[in-house]
């Protein structure tokens, strides 16, 4: 695991704002030695897309109502990790470890700083042998975080290290929007030596807005994308294409649509 390094500044796109507003709330500007950490960079080939959605979550079990009237107002967007959404994730690492296609991760993996995408990503580095970086921007795909991540209560820096301590860097300076969040890890990875895949920990939103699919993903399902070539505009970034959609266990999840049936004729049928 690379060292930390308090003093240096994180690489990315600038956000002036943002960083001064988590200056005022406790964080720092934290991330590896400057030899560790490549600057985002558009030239070369990019990498294989890989994403985890996090764990099973609190508030989606028996035990909700209990977590929810011992948490704070501002608190309850960011239900944590149950100890069956560890479990979830762990299984998910050996699938990625053993996949047929020998996903190389290289030094990081990548976080939403969503308490539950915190723990999932802890689980998943401890397997693979890496550090977490967290991006602000890969949880604003969340359906908490409409208004804009930063503005949520999000946990303190020392917090998120309880959760992860796998976590070397916050990546104040990162885009913070999901999809541009996701070009720009891609375009740090693209800057490493030997740079095949990236991985991201993040929610079934922003899997399924990335695949432009709708249908139900399971706990710590994994999305495989490639760099596409389509574009909305000559400007804007290549579009990623869905090649895999599986189960934490590696079984294919990824439904198939079925052709809408014709209305039947009748009184209302237009």
């Amino acid at each position: 695991m690379a060292a930390v390094n308090t003093t240096t500044t994180t690489n990315g796109g600038g956000n002036d704002d943002v960083g001064a507003a988590l200056f005022d709330a406790g964080f720092t500007k934290v991330t590896v030695n400057d030899d560790d950490v490549p600057s985002p960079t558009s030239d070369g080939p990019r990498p294989t897309l890989w994403m985890v959605r996090h764990g099973e979550r609190i508030d989606e079990t028996s035990a909700a109502m209990q977590w929810l009237e011992s948490t704070p107002q501002s608190r309850m967007f960011d239900p944590p990790l149950t100890e069956a959404g560890a479990e979830q994730a762990a299984a998910a690492a050996k699938t990625l470890l053993g996949h047929s296609r020998k996903p190389a991760f290289g030094n990081f993996i990548y976080s939403s700083p969503m308490a539950r995408c915190l723990r999932t990503a802890s689980v998943v580095a401890e397997a693979t042998g890496t550090s977490v970086r967290v991006v602000p921007g890969l949880g604003a795909c969340a359906a908490a975080a409409r208004r804009g991540v930063m503005k949520l209560d999000l946990l303190s820096e020392e917090e998120m290290r309880e959760l992860c301590p796998q976590m070397v860097a916050f990546e104040i300076e990162a885009p913070q929007h999901f999809e541009d969040a996701c070009h720009w890890v891609a375009d740090v990875r693209a800057a490493e030596d030997d740079a095949q895949d990236v991985l991201v920990v993040t929610h079934r939103e922003g899997i399924r807005d990335l695949a432009l699919i709708h249908q139900r993903l399971p706990y710590c399902a994994i999305a495989r994308f490639h760099p596409g070539s389509r574009r909305a505009s000559p400007e804007d970034e290549p579009a990623w294409e869905l090649a895999e959609l599986t189960e934490p266990n590696g079984a294919s999840c990824l439904e198939t649509r079925k052709p809408k049936k014709p209305k039947k004729a009748g009184f209302w049928a237009f």
